[in-house]
């Protein structure tokens, strides 16, 4: 459920991203774009906080157990400020980066966006996950 304060930071927030028209869509099922990435965005803890969902792509059919493996240790790495964490979309199988954490304003949430989905972007051109699997094989 949306608190008045989550609510109000998404409004800004689709202003400030220039997308006006998915306030609703965004507030009915968290779903959103960022330079082309799938993104969810879910109210959080507090009145301040969202859990941002950035999807970071899809593991091909071969490597699937290798890259299960490689999530769970990347999760044991991660500071977890944040409740950072990688997981699988159990909808659509993609490997996906959460973190939880309150916003002030909708250009700290813009700005989150844009390197979480920055990131993503690298990730997906170099399959960040793949790289280590021949010492991971060897």
């Amino acid at each position: 459920m949306w608190k008045p304060r989550q609510r109000s930071l998404i409004n800004d927030f689709c202003i400030i991203a220039g997308i006006p028209d998915s306030l609703d869509l965004i507030l009915q099922t968290g779903t959103l774009s960022c330079q082309g990435i799938p993104v969810t965005i879910l109210p959080g803890m507090t009145d301040n906080s969202l859990a941002i969902y950035v999807q970071l792509g899809q593991p091909e059919p071969s490597q699937i157990t290798t890259i299960y493996r490689r999530l769970l240790e990347l999760n044991l790495l991660i500071t977890h400020k944040h409740g950072e964490h990688l997981a699988i979309d159990p909808e659509s199988g993609a490997a996906v980066y959460g973190f939880e954490i309150a916003f002030s304003t909708a250009e700290q949430l813009w700005i989150s966006l844009q390197r979480a989905t920055t990131q993503a972007i690298e990730w997906r051109s170099t399959f960040f996950l793949l790289e280590e699997m021949s010492e991971l094989q060897s």
